[in-house]
């Protein structure tokens, strides 16, 4: 009896280890796909800054060049 209850046990440690096994490769799929969020989220957030410039130059520019229009409708009056 007591050699069935110590194949009982090793059994089930048996089983939980492969469900421990199974929980670790599920973490480290989920980090790895974690992982490649975070670098897509900088990417964009680097494209975004970028787009951001790009956007205050050409609202500066455009500034100028109304203000350049203004002057020379001035002048034509």
């Amino acid at each position: 009896m007591v050699v069935l209850e110590n194949s009982n046990v090793v059994n089930a440690i048996q089983q939980v280890q492969v469900q421990l096994n199974s929980l670790e490769t599920e973490s480290q799929r989920h980090s790895s796909r974690i992982q490649d969020v975070l670098r897509a989220t900088t990417r964009l957030e680097a494209q975004r800054q970028e787009f951001i410039g790009i956007l205050d130059r050409s609202e500066s520019h455009l500034s100028q060049r109304l203000e350049d229009v203004k002057g020379d409708v001035r002048k034509v009056r």
